[in-house]
């Protein structure tokens, strides 16, 4: 469909980057589900409560002229996109999105480091590689403090794969997992997917710890990225700090539902 649609085109729109991999795992899970209409096809995912709508097509006009025919079928199920790309790209797609009915729900932007290997990372004791027993908890810890809407949360089998490439990191104290870090490795890139440190331990400084950990885990990269809310100011403040700096990279999140953004989620 990718192929049909950039053949003899001068231009490619589209939001659907997933590796090989992860396609292969969302429809052997049965939730994936792909339309055509005209010269665009959406590719929608399901989730729990709500679709993730993904696009490709060959300019802003016929997105938005499919897209009015898209919503025909799909009206009164619950659609999430996200718009990424650079802020002028961004806003032109919004556009779209907001005629056809959808509305902002939050604003992340992308923050990136350039990797120095002479960088001194402290490691503590209580820092490890997680398990497969440990799956169950993180996932649960995903979905109780992390926004599915905002946040494209990883499945049992996904979190699994993180496991056995040792790509997560967790902070356990007591039996009891006070926080982790998850990221990939693709090429000469580190992405960090998720940082996290339960609310009741916050002031431990079991953040740095983590951090630390990936950096370590990263030393072998060219670089290291993550998207943030950019409305968070104190986040970004904080990530300055390690090193990290805007990228003109944006990724609005919209939903045909008049839904906010709760802040206090993760």
């Amino acid at each position: 469909a990718v192929k049909r649609i950039k053949e003899g085109k001068k231009s490619f729109l589209t939001n659907f980057y997933p590796d090989k991999e992860r396609i292969y795992r969302w429809i052997d899970s049965g939730k994936l589900f792909i339309f055509n209409f005209n010269d665009t096809f959406f590719v929608i995912r399901e989730n729990k409560n709500f679709f993730n709508l993904f696009y490709c097509t060959n300019s802003i006009d016929l997105l938005c002229q499919d897209l009015t025919e898209f919503n025909k079928k799909f009206h009164e199920s619950h659609i999430v996109v996200d718009l990424i790309g650079k802020m002028d790209d961004v806003l032109l797609l919004r556009e779209v999105f907001n005629k056809n009915n959808f509305y902002d729900y939050v604003t992340m932007c992308r923050m990136s480091k350039i990797t120095n290997e002479n960088d001194s990372n402290i490691l503590n004791a209580d820092i490890k590689n997680a398990q497969t027993e440990h799956i169950d908890i993180i996932k649960n810890l995903l979905y109780t403090y992390f926004d599915p809407i905002a946040e494209q949360l990883p499945s049992y089998d996904e979190i699994l794969k993180w496991v056995k490439l040792g790509h997560i990191s967790i902070y356990e104290h007591e039996g009891n997992i006070h926080g982790f870090v998850i990221y990939d490795l693709i090429g000469l890139t580190s992405y960090l997917r998720y940082w996290f440190v339960h609310p009741e331990h916050r002031d431990e400084k079991i953040g740095s710890k983590l951090l630390n950990k990936y950096f370590a885990d990263s030393k072998k990269t060219k670089r290291q990225l993550f998207w943030v809310i950019q409305s968070n100011d104190n986040a970004i403040k904080r990530y300055k700090r390690y090193g990290f700096a805007p990228e003109n990279l944006y990724d609005f999140v919209m939903t045909n539902k008049n839904v906010h953004y709760e802040t206090d989620c993760n």
